[in-house]
């Protein structure tokens, strides 16, 4: 049914707008019309004043048992993200998206950062305090923590107060005096153990990164040759390099996880390449140019 629907016989029929076919009006659904021959319901009733109409599927029409609803940042720790300020701005980011996402007790929000190696932040059942586990193989990288520990429910007061410990750690971890930096990132590796984090959950995997993945499975080689540009051959920079990020990409599809990219880079990322992980799972990448934190930090919020 729909707004374009005519109703007749005083309410006891109507001719769809498509097929033209006059059907009865059950009786359930049966209202006067006014003088102009609007049912006198139209205006509470959305399916016959409103364009489109959301409707919460039941769990019937799930193929799989309803999950808690997920979101895993990744953020990139890399040299050039601390520059440009990335780092702090993105944790902000998370910190100030928190209060909207805990209106759903069940939500659970995880923190994953990588640079050279990968860093997963985990908080055991009944400890307020997190743990930090720190990946190094990152040719073949595996979660070292239960996923359960690193994706963290929002269902009190409590919660909240142990997800901005989190932070706190991230921060002194990654943007402490004593802090060495590596240019390395390990954005593939990354991707993949968050693909595993969200594995019997599903969910929205974030991506923050500031740096070509030049380590670890998934590695890419810098191809942005300016000799190619307004050339008949300019087009293969725009074509993936590689299977390996489509490959993922399917998997994550496959565990229904959305990959969304923020972009925040001062040089070469290959969007082409790894913009398969939202491409292919219905996410979006966001692409801040010459990224800077003042210039660009209320765009990223």
């Amino acid at each position: 049914i729909n707004p374009f629907f005519r109703f007749i016989d005083g309410g006891r029929s109507f001719i769809c707008n498509m097929c033209e076919t006059k059907n009865a009006v059950p009786d359930y659904y049966w209202c006067n019309l006014d003088p102009k021959g609007f049912r006198r319901d139209k205006n509470e009733r959305p399916e016959l004043c409103r364009g489109t109409v959301d409707i919460v599927a039941p769990p019937d029409y799930c193929d799989s048992p309803v999950t808690d609803p997920c979101y895993l940042f990744l953020v990139d720790v890399s040299y050039p993200a601390l520059v440009n300020g990335l780092v702090d701005c993105a944790l902000e980011c998370i910190r100030a998206s928190v209060g909207e996402l805990a209106k759903n007790p069940r939500t659970r929000v995880g923190i994953v950062t990588f640079d050279k190696h990968l860093y997963f932040y985990s908080v055991k059942e009944g400890s307020n305090e997190p743990r930090l586990s720190v990946v190094s193989d990152t040719d073949d990288p595996f979660v070292p923590v239960l996923p359960d520990t690193v994706l963290l429910q929002l269902k009190d007061e409590s919660s909240l107060d142990v997800l901005d410990a989190v932070l706190a750690l991230v921060q002194k971890v990654h943007m402490s005096e004593t802090t060495v930096t590596s240019n390395s990132c390990a954005f593939g590796a990354a991707a993949s153990a968050g693909a595993r984090l969200l594995e019997a959950y599903g969910g929205k995997m974030m991506i923050v990164t500031s740096s070509l993945c030049n380590m670890g499975t998934g590695k890419l080689e810098p191809r942005n040759d300016i000799k190619l540009y307004n050339t008949n051959k300019e087009q293969t920079l725009l074509v993936p390099n590689g299977s390996y990020y489509e490959k993922l990409a399917t998997m994550c599809a496959q565990l229904k996880v959305s990959v969304d990219i923020f972009a925040c880079a001062n040089d070469y990322l290959d969007l082409a390449t790894i913009g398969a992980l939202s491409r292919t799972t219905g996410g979006q990448i966001y692409y801040y140019n010459a990224f800077n934190s003042n210039k660009d930090g209320e765009a990223l919020h």
